[in-house]
């Protein structure tokens, strides 16, 4: 696959799920600034990792599970 149809794919799946992701990190961070913050850095590790995304797979709940990883991680920064 080339790097343009992995971008494309990408998008296409991320642009159907960008909205719920952000929800889902808003639910459990609250406060509308974290929860930007934490949106950006999800955002740049699911293109990161995009690769180890199984196709046909629900692109949703793997974005959502890098999200919560994402939350776990900003959580623990904010307690240290």
């Amino acid at each position: 696959m080339s790097r343009d149809d992995l971008t494309e794919d990408f998008l296409a799946l991320y642009n159907q799920e960008q909205r719920r992701i952000y929800a889902y990190i808003h639910a459990l961070l609250y406060r509308r600034d974290d929860a930007e913050d934490v949106f950006q850095e999800t955002c740049i590790a699911l293109w990161r990792s995009f690769e180890q995304y199984e196709p046909g797979t629900n692109f949703g709940a793997w974005a959502r599970e890098v999200a919560r990883h994402r939350v776990l991680a900003f959580s623990k920064r904010r307690q240290g």
